[in-house]
């Protein structure tokens, strides 16, 4: 079994010599091989412009066909890049590079389609036709893109408006109004004099032994005195201002020395009894 080379033809057709071998003999398979008269194709690229990229890849498919039908088998190329490629094939070239794809039949039917080139005006020379004899067919595309052209200025803003006219100058001042009159000053209520600390204000119990039997308490700033006396109604002891004490005060004092001086009362009206009655008896 042989396979056809693109651009080779093989005799038998199908590629395939089959039998059987004999004992004692040798068995050939002779195939012939025929290839048809070829010639070349080159595709290249050009950019122009300021506003072109020379970096920018472009894609380039290559349609092949003879007799009406798609060409098979796969073709060399070389140039700016190497490979192979068959029909629909694609290869990218950016500006300057070229490629040349060999050995395609005689009679094939070409066409070569740019894309990837949004922006640029494209224009090619040999983009299709007919694979001659003798001759290498070339496919030129030359791109180009001008500047980027300048941005339309903006439409001016509103011009400012008018400034406003000055309003109404300030009115002179007014001359100041008299000043008043000093204002008397205001008279300061004389303070409450403060009860000194250590003058009380209220009265102890009188029933505790520690209070004493004579104290001044200050009512609103005015000493009092009060003494502490018997009370013999309540049966317990009392203050009383001083001004409102009986002659003989009750006192604690006073207390203990009662009997002593009620004793000494009874003697002195015994005495005088005694002496009243003695009296006439002398003058009778």
């Amino acid at each position: 079994t042989e396979t056809a080379e693109a651009g080779w033809h093989v005799r038998p057709s199908n590629g395939v010599i089959s039998g059987e071998i004999a004992a004692g003999e040798t068995a050939g398979a002779d195939f012939v091989n025929s290839k048809d008269p070829s010639a070349d194709l080159s595709v290249s690229k050009t950019v122009t412009g300021d506003g072109g990229d020379a970096e920018k890849e472009f894609t380039f498919t290559i349609t092949l066909s003879k007799d009406g039908r798609p060409l098979t088998g796969y073709y060399k190329y070389t140039g700016a890049k190497a490979g192979e490629l068959g029909n629909n094939g694609s290869v990218k070239l950016k500006h300057g590079q070229r490629i040349t794809i060999h050995d395609l039949p005689v009679g094939t039917v070409y066409k070569v389609e740019e894309s990837d080139n949004e922006g640029y005006t494209v224009t090619h020379t040999g983009d299709a036709g007919t694979i001659e004899a003798n001759k290498t067919s070339e496919a030129a595309f030359t791109n180009h893109k001008p500047k980027d052209p300048p941005k339309d200025p903006e439409e001016p803003k509103d011009p400012p408006k008018d400034p406003e006219e000055p309003k109404d100058p300030p009115k002179d001042p007014e001359e100041p109004k008299d000043p008043p009159k000093d204002l008397e000053e205001p008279e300061i209520p004389p303070e409450d004099p403060e009860t000194p600390p250590d003058r009380p204000t209220e009265l102890p119990d009188p029933n505790d032994p520690d209070s004493p039997d004579t104290i001044t308490i200050w009512d609103d700033g005015v000493p009092k005195t009060y003494i502490r006396v018997w009370d013999p109604e309540l049966g317990e002891w009392v203050y009383i201002p001083d001004n409102e004490v009986p002659l003989i005060p009750m006192t604690e004092d006073t207390l203990r020395t009662a009997p002593w001086v009620m004793v000494c009362l009874s003697s002195l009206a015994g005495l005088c009894a005694f002496l009243l009655k003695k009296r006439p008896e002398e003058e009778g």
